[in-house]
């Protein structure tokens, strides 16, 4: 059999708010999680779940064994919220807002 490098391959863009929003409604809403654990917050949870190795996430940035790349805009936000709204329901919720206020044009990041 011939190498292919593209055979495990994820074709998904890890890094776009739809695929943000598909996993977060695919979770328990009621989980809480810790917004300042950097190997265990809710965007760490995503990108190991993505498959990236070791994830560890800041504002900013996430660095993962094979990279680091800027967080996308918004996905800090997403994650922060205010206190006690640290859960994948409340979270899933800023995702959508966000969603909606780009789509309508209206701004990249809405303040929460």
């Amino acid at each position: 059999m011939l190498y292919n490098k593209d055979w495990n391959k994820n074709d998904k863009d890890i890094n776009s708010l739809d695929n943000l929003i598909e996993w977060l409604g695919r979770q328990d809403p009621a989980k809480g999680y810790i917004y300042y654990s950097p190997r265990n917050c809710l965007l760490a949870q995503y990108y190991r779940a993505q498959g990236l190795s070791n994830p560890h996430v800041g504002r900013y940035a996430l660095d993962y064994v094979g990279g680091y790349v800027n967080l996308p805009d918004g996905f800090d936000a997403i994650a922060k919220g205010k206190v006690f709204t640290n859960t994948i329901g409340h979270a899933l919720n800023r995702a959508l807002k966000l969603r909606k206020a780009q789509e309508a044009g209206l701004c990249l990041t809405p303040a929460y």
